[in-house]
């Protein structure tokens, strides 16, 4: 599953309504790509 990106200046990335509803997005060389999920796998290792 590709994450979906979003290209242009940052004052269009904080803009987006989707940034506040999901904080797992970065903003990086003028693209937003947002973070992948771990799965559960990857998440008993934290426990």
């Amino acid at each position: 599953m590709q994450s979906p990106t979003i290209t242009g200046p940052l004052d269009d990335f904080l803009q987006q309504p989707n940034i506040e509803a999901s904080p797992a997005w970065e903003f990086i060389h003028g693209q937003a790509q947002q973070k992948p999920i771990p799965t559960l796998f990857h998440r008993k290792f934290w426990v």
